[in-house]
């Protein structure tokens, strides 16, 4: 089980645990937890051949119910219906969680996509996650060679004395260069290899 899903786990076990005397969202949580590889937590369900929203604590606001769910844009009534519906199904389910500390909860917002949009053109919360990762390391490479290529102008132009320390620096530069490039060709393996 990779990271993005065992975050994905860990959300909907706290989710249960706070559910509780809640019988049938207890349930609809474990539903979810055996079907977690096709989960995804989306701030919008537009779109979404499977979507379920679940409001919890102070989130929920009356006469709200706790959750609701549509499939192929059809209300299911309750969670053993959707069980039945979930398993005739491959689409991806998408979920709307709302509840208390939700924008501060590590795991939830490390998996949260924004749309159905995102999840079709592979944009999943591990991608996302890579993705912005790769362009920090591409920044910290941009600014890698600056360094490197002042040194070396100014190494060119300096005087003697500053050679050793222009030296160091250059050489700070390059490992830092080389570091990112090495994480970087890391990350898009990852991806190329998420996609296939």
């Amino acid at each position: 089980m990779n990271d993005e899903l065992r975050r994905k786990v860990r959300v909907l076990q706290q989710l249960s645990v706070a559910a509780y005397p809640d019988a049938m969202l207890i349930y609809l949580c474990g539903l979810l937890m055996g079907a977690v590889h096709r989960v995804h937590f989306v701030r919008h369900l537009e779109g979404a051949p499977i979507a379920i929203q679940i409001a919890m604590g102070r989130a929920r606001v009356w006469p709200t119910p706790p959750w609701q769910a549509t499939v192929g844009g059809m209300s299911i009534p309750d969670p053993l219906t959707l069980a039945s519906a979930l398993a005739q199904r491959d689409d991806p389910i998408c979920v709307k969680l709302m509840f208390d500390g939700s924008n501060e909860h590590e795991d939830f917002q490390r998996s949260l996509v924004d749309s159905y949009a995102d999840i079709v053109a592979g944009r999943t919360a591990g991608v996302q996650e890579a993705e912005d990762r790769m362009a920090e390391l591409r920044a910290r490479i941009d600014r890698a060679l600056d360094i490197y290529n002042e040194c070396r102008r100014m190494m060119e132009e300096g005087t003697p004395e500053r050679q050793a320390e222009l030296a160091a620096f250059q050489r700070m530069a390059q490992e830092e260069l080389q570091a990112c490039t090495r994480e970087l060709r890391q990350l898009e393996m990852q991806l190329a290899n998420q996609k296939d």
